[in-house]
């Protein structure tokens, strides 16, 4: 894993054969690259405050390297390979390794956790050549994808056909679990969505609480439902369409399309606060699994205790991302976990109520007809279906 992707992509640059007509150019988008993070690393702000004053630095450097640099001064291979040689996307990439600091994302855990461009689990499978293969050296096969932006930690494992884990018959090894996912584009068309889309459904089913998102510069499409798939959110960072094709070489167009649609703070904004609710979202969750609520248990004590914040910056931080109070939120998780027991019936429905924090069985019946329209009993006897918790 890189913690400089885009400096890597400039010195890439400088050492390709290709690049030796720009490389006096390329050498200036060292040096005001290296100014950009200088700048960024002495920001002493916090919160919304500090995302703003680092959009304009993102804001100021690329339109530098691409319009003043690239676009200006670039060889005719410089200005078509650029995407290829990923000397604009990767600003991005880098710029959102800075943006996961404590000043602005206080609700990640406090181990070290891994951030930046990552190779990211998707599946792990056994693959043994016959039944008489059973007893040698598990072959393990990982499935993984090159991602932009991760946060996540890599994990190690160790598989034996012998209990004792003797070298001949055991393997070992480790990947990288991205519970959350980026793709950086600067053009998003159908095609990369649909990719984004398959993506995403792989990555859940290795991780299924991870959150997949794209952050894209400017659409080339017209505007896709995301809850149709399993990518969590698209954020449009300059929200403003792909120029025309006969425009993208004209100078005077895409100066005046940095210049009019720069990267938003607003929109870079609510991808932070999105990173900062799943914390709240996996507290809430596991509460719910623990079955140990108590009928006097507060959401408001629990979560300020938790996240050592104001309860009140909380909720209003949940309601603007999700739409629906933390309250809310927290009742259909209950219900979900009031299916499961009545499916499986674990517990009559007395006992439920008693460990998921309801006065009474009756109130217990209220709620889950409120929500579902069905009593406890009618959705048992029709056999109901419920959501996985991460998914409400």
């Amino acid at each position: 894993m890189s913690s400089t992707p885009h400096k890597e992509k400039l010195l890439a640059a400088i050492e390709n054969p290709k690049s030796n007509g720009d490389v006096a150019l390329l050498k200036e988008a060292l040096s005001a690259y290296e100014t950009w993070v200088n700048k960024l690393t002495k920001l002493k702000s916090t919160g919304q405050v500090r995302i703003n004053e680092m959009t304009s630095l993102l804001n100021q450097y690329k339109d530098y390297l691409e319009v003043d640099l690239i676009a200006t001064k670039g060889s005719d291979f410089l200005k078509r390979q650029k995407g290829q040689l990923k000397l604009d996307n990767s600003v991005m990439e880098e710029f959102l390794i800075h943006l996961v600091n404590p000043s602005i994302l206080n609700n990640l855990p406090k181990f070290d956790l891994e951030t930046g461009p990552q190779t990211a689990f998707m599946s792990l499978a056994f693959r043994p050549s016959s039944i008489t293969t059973l007893n040698e050296k598990p072959e393990v096969i990982l499935k993984v994808k090159d991602q932009d932006f991760t946060i996540g930690k890599a994990i190690y494992y160790k598989f034996s056909s012998d209990s004792t884990f003797t070298a001949p018959k055991t393997v070992d090894g480790k990947f990288y679990l991205a519970v959350l996912a980026a793709e950086c584009k600067i053009n998003y068309d159908k095609t990369m969505f649909q990719e984004c889309a398959g993506t995403a459904a792989r990555l859940k089913q290795g991780c299924p609480i991870a959150k997949y998102y794209a952050l894209v510069e400017y659409l080339d499409i017209q505007p896709e439902d995301t809850r149709l798939t399993e990518i969590d959110n698209v954020f449009l960072l300059r929200k403003a369409k792909r120029l025309p094709f006969e425009k993208r070489s004209v100078l005077a167009e895409v100066k005046a399309q940095h210049k009019n649609f720069p990267i938003s703070a607003e929109v870079v904004g609510k991808f932070a606060n999105e990173i900062q609710i799943e914390k709240i979202k996996n507290l809430l969750i596991k509460k719910v699994q623990s079955g140990d609520i108590g009928e006097h248990f507060s959401i408001s004590s629990f979560l300020s205790k938790e996240l050592n914040k104001d309860y009140s910056s909380i909720s209003r931080l949940f309601s603007e991302v999700e739409g629906i109070t933390i309250e809310q939120f927290f009742i259909l998780q209950k219900i979900e976990k009031v299916k499961e027991l009545l499916i499986y019936g674990e517990m009559n429905l007395n006992e439920i109520s008693y460990h998921l924090g309801y006065s009474s069985a009756a109130h217990l019946s209220a709620q889950f007809k409120k929500v579902t329209g069905l009593s406890p009993r009618e959705f048992k006897n029709i056999g109901g279906k419920r959501k996985s918790l991460d998914k409400v």
